[in-house]
């Protein structure tokens, strides 16, 4: 089984700049992921949540599922994740 690989700055800045420029879903989930798993920063649910919250809005499943599972989770941070899903962003 081929090892997976840690996605490079480049890549995450390709993501970060899909996913708040030019408003794509899937790139706003894998932001969401990065967030979520620490992946080229420290792991910060909040900012996770925010992200998968933008691409579910747009009825993207894997964000509205990971949303979810974020939710259900008991994830640090718990009540400030419950505002970002309920209205307010970052």
């Amino acid at each position: 089984m081929a090892e997976c690989q840690q996605p490079d700055d480049e890549t995450i800045n390709c993501v970060r700049i899909a996913a708040e420029v030019e408003n794509d879903a899937e790139a706003q989930c894998r932001l969401g992921d990065f967030y979520a798993y620490g992946t080229g920063r420290e792991a910060d649910f909040t900012l996770a949540a925010a992200w998968y919250r933008r691409a579910a809005e747009k009825g993207h499943l894997e964000a509205q599922f990971r949303l979810g599972s974020l939710l259900s989770s008991g994830a640090p941070a718990g009540a400030q994740l419950v505002r970002i899903v309920c209205g307010s962003r970052p």
